[in-house]
């Protein structure tokens, strides 16, 4: 299995090579815009090499649990599409959710058990709060790519942290197709990150952050239907994305600024003007990653009593 974990780096290094070759022929180039931190014109849709890196390791691995897996390619599929569409041609926000949601429904109905999440609400609704939390998790994700190294990061970190939580702490747990699909999603965001860490040659775009948070979401929900790494867990470690866009946004809406216009509002696109540039911020949250939180994702994974508390911390 481990080589499938390699596999997986070296076709996300292998993919985001080629789009960063070709990415000018293609029309994969970004402007700079009202949102972006970036003063010069930059190569995008690299995140198509984490797209193919998870998706030839993923095809491996489907062998040991084909049905969950192969929905959930398909349909990591199908979001990466949506993202690549709305590079290329724009979508509209309300039509990039709309399939966003329909993506989100299928999987959650073919590959996903809710009711195992063992949220205390009757099994409808429990599916109407997950595909919510969902939809709004992977454009949370979109939210935060903003400055070199940072989603990337932070995806590789999410894989490889929650990984290492599941190994010291659930016996057996290497035997699990899930565990594995975790490491192949951290080796897939470092292959991309040879070319994306700051001064980045190239950013992931839509096709890769909302494939990437689609992938996050779908494998905490899975983890903890399994009963093998609960929600709090999860939340931890996903904690410093999730806070610093859903402070923001709440910001924004008590001064009745438009929530979904293009701004550089969040706490990591401050910090880059601050510091002067993007390789300090990115260092700095994975510290907070690494020091803080992964610590505490341990302490509630170990004491369960604890857990929610610990994710108020």
């Amino acid at each position: 299995m481990i080589a499938v974990v390699c596999l997986a780096f070296i076709a996300a290094l292998a993919g985001t090579w080629l789009v960063l070759a070709n990415a000018e022929r293609l029309g994969l180039v970004q402007e700079p815009n009202a949102r972006s931190s970036h003063l010069v014109r930059t190569r995008t849709a690299g995140g198509l090499g984490i797209v193919l890196g998870v998706s030839a390791a993923g095809l491996v691995l489907a062998a040991t649990a084909p049905m969950p897996l192969a929905v959930v390619l398909l349909a990591g599929l199908a979001i990466a599409a949506v993202g690549l569409i709305d590079v290329l041609h724009s979508l509209g926000a309300g039509w990039r959710l709309f399939w966003e949601a329909l993506i989100v429904a299928a999987t959650l109905g073919l590959s996903v058990p809710v009711a195992g999440l063992g949220i205390p609400l009757p099994t409808p609704l429990v599916f109407a709060v997950v595909l919510i939390a969902m939809v709004y998790w992977i454009n949370l994700f979109n939210f935060m790519d903003g400055i070199d190294g940072l989603a990337g990061s932070q995806a590789a970190f999410i894989g490889f942290a929650a990984a290492a939580v599941a190994f010291w702490t659930v016996p057996g747990i290497t035997a699990d197709p899930l565990f594995w699909s975790l490491l192949i999603l951290g080796a897939a965001a470092l292959g991309f990150l040879v070319f994306n860490w700051p001064p980045a040659r190239i950013f992931m775009g839509d096709v890769g952050s909302l494939y990437l948070g689609f992938l996050v979401a779908v494998l905490a929900l899975a983890s903890s239907a399994s009963g093998w790494l609960g929600l709090s867990v999860w939340l931890i470690l996903v904690g410093l994305f999730a806070v610093d866009a859903t402070v923001t946004l709440l910001r924004r809406l008590l001064r009745g600024e438009p929530i979904l216009l293009a701004h550089r509002h969040h706490a990591y696109q401050r910090l880059a003007v601050r510091y002067g540039g993007h390789l300090p911020v990115t260092l700095l949250y994975l510290a907070i990653n690494v020091l803080w939180l992964l610590p505490l994702a341990f302490a509630a994974q170990m004491q369960p009593a604890w857990a929610w508390p610990i994710v108020v911390i």
